[in-house]
């Protein structure tokens, strides 16, 4: 390689590091010549003594982040972070997500506040080694500005900005919709369950003092994971244990079940969206009785079977537990479902009761269309009288 070329490319590589804070390239001097000019901090006096650029990159590893020459990264999508994979074992952006809500709740929310990281590292245990990454990752987002170097271990200060407290209220604010939990806690139940594999089996007790029952904070309920371990039931993807007249106890995956764990990034929601006859068939109430038959193929006088309104009312059912909706809207839209749904297994179903009640499921849901799940449902919704 020519030396030019090779000057070049130690140039490029160079304006990228800490210890690099001005650089130009271009025409310099009055022959026009191309030339390259880079100005350097004192911080390079640490690398005096490198013998290889191994050691170059073990002593550069402890150089804190610096913002003014990282390049920007876009955060992940708020609903990819809630992930048993990234709960579990935090890639880099989960590690930085739930550094930005630690800061927030540490700092109160004022981004005026230097906060030591003794206690996140303790907490989430994270080495000083990996500190550094999350650090220069939440720093290339513009979520922190860190304070002095990493030299002194985790004692390091680090400030809030205004977009990492946004983003830290992005996320609080997700880990409370209840749709977002209900979701994650079907998918972190199966993993779980897969790690016991080939038996699979699950004790929800054991569950529920792991690390994956946390959400940035939040810990799952007890009510909220046996809901959502009747749903595994009633969709085949697994099989309970039940105390002495209790609720259950412990669960254990089904083939079916299996099948969804094995999956690359495990989301019961798509798996069981995918399947062949998906929201055809009986429907239960999470536990409830059987309410709908699957042969009741009878037209009414508008134009839209009775099949076509049970599987509608199905989809709301099954869906019901996910939307984000208030205790008493769930509860309604629930009721409204099961009346359709038992109206229209009737042999002689009332043409006016059906529509006033599909109707009524219709106006409810529109108020939520933000939600994808509820799109789906008014689509399905539009085809109907």
């Amino acid at each position: 390689m020519e030396s030019k070329e090779l000057l070049r490319r130690a140039f490029l590589l160079s304006i990228g590091e800490p210890w690099s804070y001005y650089s130009n390239s271009g025409p310099v001097g009055s022959d026009g010549r191309e030339g390259w000019e880079l100005r350097v901090e004192r911080d390079i006096r640490a690398y005096a003594d490198i013998d290889d650029i191994g050691d170059y990159w073990e002593r550069r590893s402890k150089q804190r982040p610096s913002p003014g020459w990282l390049l920007p990264t876009a955060p992940a999508p708020v609903s990819e972070l809630f992930t048993p994979q990234r709960m579990a074992e935090p890639d880099l952006e989960g590690h930085t997500a739930q550094l930005v809500v630690w800061l927030s709740e540490q700092a109160e929310g004022d981004t005026t506040k230097h906060v030591r990281l003794d206690e996140f590292a303790a907490e989430y245990g994270v080495d000083e080694v990996r500190l550094h990454a999350v650090l220069e990752h939440a720093a290339r987002q513009a979520a922190v500005e860190v304070l002095g170097t990493l030299g002194s271990g985790r004692g390091t200060q680090v400030r809030l900005t205004v977009v990492g407290l946004a983003r830290a209220e992005q996320v609080a604010r997700a880990r409370g919709k209840r749709w977002i939990r209900f979701d994650y806690l079907t998918s972190a139940l199966v993993t779980a369950a897969m790690d016991t594999y080939p038996m699979c089996q699950l004790k929800l007790a054991d569950f529920l003092v792991s690390p994956v029952s946390i959400l940035y904070g939040s810990a799952l309920t007890v009510d909220e994971v046996l809901l959502a371990v009747e749903y595994l039931r009633e969709k085949g993807l697994a099989e309970l244990e039940y105390g002495q007249g209790g609720p259950a106890q412990a669960l254990r995956l089904t083939s079916a079940g299996i099948d969804c764990g094995s999956t690359d990034i495990v989301n019961v929601r798509n798996f069981v969206s995918n399947q062949p006859g998906f929201s055809i068939g009986t429907v239960n109430n999470y536990g409830g009785a059987n309410q709908i038959g699957t042969g009741n193929t009878q037209h009414n006088t508008m134009g839209t079977t009775a099949q076509d309104l049970a599987e509608f009312a199905q989809k709301v059912l099954a869906a019901a537990q996910t939307i984000d909706l208030s205790d008493q809207q769930r509860t309604q839209l629930v009721q409204d479902a099961q009346a359709l749904a038992n109206e229209a297994a009737t042999p002689e179903p009332e043409p006016g009761r059906l529509r006033q009640l599909t109707s009524r499921l219709r106006e409810a849901l529109t108020q939520h269309a933000a939600d994808a799940v509820v799109q789906g449902l008014l689509n399905t919704a539009q085809n109907l009288f």
